[in-house]
């Protein structure tokens, strides 16, 4: 038996998060400032560049992430051309600052794990609803801009959005300070580089705190952002002797490095990563209707045999104690259709769950949990995620998704206990010759487990299989077209079907009353160049299901229907034996 085992890290949202009935709110103090959190530098752009001069503080990088830019001072660049106090000329400004520095909790915000709480949120939106309103955290002229941003964060992290640089349109946030809230009596070209310094030093305290609410309102949406390291400017302004005006705040939202297209392109995302969850969302729903019409077992078992069929194991995430909560724990990875793309434990148990959660069983009391814990199998051990399953007999089942992925693939599929762990809470399960130990992990669902493994017993079949139509006789009528009558012999319950009706090559033909033969003919004509046209015949019931055919010596029944030809007449005619009379062989 392979190794299976992963450590469990990260499974759960840290505490910095708490989930709530009100929505997702942080349970992080701030530093109870909205001020600037970084030192306003100022810099004129260029035909609009904005990739300039950075003022960023390093701050201390957990692993997998780029390593601590230097700060850089800006250098000095000569002031604009003259122009008078009184003006509304458009200027074009910006400024990056360390605006997260001291705000944010790099362990509760940390990129992998709220990554996984957005892959949750996509396949779980149907469940997902927040009753809070984040935006009334903010005063009326900043909720323009909470919608704003929100739709932003959200459309970048669905894969809609690559370039991670915007700009709040003058519509949604604008801000006007007055000199004397500038530090100055009065607007004057002497003093603009002072009151632009500190314009910009107002607008990051303005905006700041907008930034903070989307963060706890889409925490999970923005995992792909470097939340330490957000830019805030302007790229559009006037200004006149007494104030000066803000129409269009500028937000540089820089990509972490595991969800940048390059390393060295910090503002543009690999919308892959974000297309890839809605697709594995939509594949993992196309599982469940496929095997919508299977029984409860049936259904479980296909499940299963589904995801060990379309992923392998992460064995080299597992063996690597080092390796970062990521990838190889998300379910998006079974169904994402990349064979190289692999997943360890709690893949596999969050598939299997997902697929059960959006089913509809016959019997609405079963349902599956992913749990954790240890499990310790022959020499191997370690931190485990499995899956239970309440059955309609109403007792749980272990299912080990992960430890049916090789030639048995029923070896630990809704088994129950054979006893209990020594130590701690869990059980133990006996298969042939081997027990495999599981122990749950304290946080973990701990559902007690049947004392006898699952035993399934087949339904009668609710709709037997009809008697079928026959296919009797086949004859011609010589006309300007050649027509093809086929008589059949039909059960009553097809008869007493109003809906009922034949259908010759896509087309629909009308079943005739009972002939001098005893049989129902359905006529269909062929034009006479076409003797060597297939002609398929099918049967099917008033509510387009089809109804079965087969014919008296059952051949010429294939999948598509009874197939037949003119051409094949005129051979089984001129056969001895044939039963038809001379003068008409001659005709033919």
């Amino acid at each position: 038996m392979k190794k299976i085992f992963i450590k469990l890290t990260g499974l759960l949202v840290t505490s910095a998060i708490a989930l709530s009935g009100n929505g997702i709110v942080l349970a992080t103090e701030t530093d109870g400032t909205d001020a600037e959190t970084g030192t306003a530098v100022e810099e004129t752009v260029e035909n609009n560049k904005d990739d300039e001069v950075q003022a960023e503080a390093p701050v201390e990088d957990k692993k997998g992430d780029e390593t601590p830019e230097k700060k850089t001072e800006p250098e000095d660049k000569p002031v604009q051309a003259e122009k008078p106090a009184e003006s509304d000329k458009e200027e074009l400004v910006q400024i990056k600052c360390d605006c997260f520095a001291d705000y944010v909790d790099k362990t509760a915000y940390d990129n992998n794990k709220l990554a996984a709480g957005y892959i949750n949120n996509v396949f779980y939106k149907d469940n997902r609803t927040y009753s809070y309103n984040f935006a009334q955290e903010l005063p009326a002229n900043k909720v323009g801009a909470f919608t704003y941003l929100k739709g932003f964060v959200s459309d970048v992290a669905a894969g809609r959005i690559s370039n991670t640089k915007t700009t709040i349109p003058e519509t949604s946030f604008s801000v006007s300070y007055t000199a004397q809230e500038l530090g100055v009596e009065t607007i004057t070209q002497e003093n603009l580089e002072t009151v632009k310094n500190a314009a910009l030093n107002k607008l990051m305290a303005d905006i700041s705190p907008v930034l903070k609410i989307i963060l706890q309102a889409c925490p999970y949406e923005m995992y792909w952002c470097d939340k330490t390291k957000t830019g805030i400017g302007y790229s559009g302004a006037s200004y006149n002797s007494s104030t000066f005006n803000i129409t269009q705040t500028v937000i540089n939202y820089r990509v972490a490095l595991e969800y940048r297209v390059d390393e060295s392109d910090l503002y543009t995302f690999d919308t892959d990563w974000g297309t890839s969850v809605t697709k594995a969302y939509n594949n993992a729903l196309a599982i469940v209707n496929r095997y919508s019409s299977l029984n409860d077992y049936k259904k479980l078992e296909a499940y299963k045999n589904a995801i060990c069929d379309l992923v392998d194991y992460n064995h080299p995430a597992a063996d690597d104690d080092d390796t970062p909560y990521g990838n190889p724990w998300q379910m998006i990875w079974v169904f994402d259709e990349n064979e190289d793309t692999k997943v360890v434990c709690e893949g596999y148990s969050k598939a299997f769950q997902f697929l059960c959660d959006n089913s509809t069983f016959i019997n609405s009391e079963i349902y599956a949990l992913s749990v954790y814990g240890d499990a310790n199998f022959v020499s191997v051990s370690g931190g485990h995620m499995w899956n239970v399953v309440h059955m309609d007999d109403g007792k749980n089942y272990l299912v080990d998704v992960t430890n049916c992925d090789h030639d048995d693939r029923s070896v630990l599929f809704l088994r129950g206990k054979s006893g209990n762990p020594s130590s701690g809470k869990g059980y133990k399960i006996s298969v042939s010759s081997y027990t495999y130990v599981y122990t749950y992990s304290d946080g973990s669902l701990t559902p007690d487990i049947s004392t006898t493994d699952y035993k399934y017993v087949p339904s009668p079949d609710p709709d037997p299989e009809p008697e079928p139509a026959q296919v009797k006789l086949v004859s011609l009528a010589l006309n300007a077209e050649i027509g093809v009558r086929f008589k059949l012999e039909l059960p009553d319950e097809f008869l007493e079907d109003s809906g009922a009706y034949a259908e010759v090559n896509g087309t629909r033909c009308r079943i005739e009353d009972k002939d001098g033969t005893g049989y129902y003919p359905v006529t269909y004509n062929v034009a006479v160049p076409d003797t060597d046209k297939k002609l398929v015949l099918k049967l099917y019931k008033g509510n387009g299901n089809e109804y079965p055919l087969n014919s008296k010596t059952g051949e010429d029944i294939t999948e598509e229907g009874f197939e037949y030809s003119v051409a094949k007449y005129m051979e089984e005619a001129s056969a001895p034996g044939s039963g038809i009379p001379d003068d008409t062989i001659k005709i033919i």
